[in-house]
């Protein structure tokens, strides 16, 4: 990466940083969550994975807008972010916001546990990898490895209620 590209990539760092610290506490600042939202929009077209998969995030848990969440996701997912990746798979899984594709699903998910942490977000690749492979879904049916993959999930930190 020469200096002009670095340079670009701690701006957009930056911008997400400080986009954050303004929707987490606006203090004096006059429309702080309108500033620190457009702060991290900035952030996520720059290229920042972080600021990508925050919008994500935002578009999926808080706005309900699938289809958004899946094209900052995407965006995260191909810099290689294992969050961004194992939501991903989540949508191409339960085709939300994406048509339906198991095969993309499995993909992502081992994408997303490639680098061996052992975090949420792994756990959720985890879990919905493991519910893939118990059900038989897109995948052959493999009881034995799904479920311990959702119990890997479920001491990641990872277990969705009623499951």
């Amino acid at each position: 990466m020469d200096r002009s590209e670095q340079t670009k990539k701690n701006q957009a760092i930056n911008l997400y940083t400080w986009g954050l610290e303004l929707l987490s506490d606006g203090g004096h600042v006059r429309d702080a969550d309108k500033v620190g939202w457009m702060l991290i929009e900035n952030a996520a077209t720059q290229g920042d994975r972080d600021a990508q998969n925050y919008l994500g995030d935002a578009y999926f848990y808080s706005y309900k807008k699938d289809e958004k969440a899946a094209f900052w996701y995407t965006k995260a997912a191909e810099q290689g972010l294992p969050e961004a990746l194992a939501m991903l798979g989540m949508l191409y899984l339960l085709g939300r916001g994406v048509t339906r594709d198991y095969i993309k699903a499995r993909q992502y998910f081992e994408q997303a546990l490639q680098d061996n942490e052992v975090n949420v977000e792994a756990a959720v690749a985890q879990y919905w990898l493991g519910q893939m492979y118990k059900e038989g879904i897109g995948v052959p049916k493999d009881s034995e490895k799904g479920e311990k993959l959702i119990y890997l999930a479920a001491i990641n930190g990872y277990a969705p209620r009623g499951k």
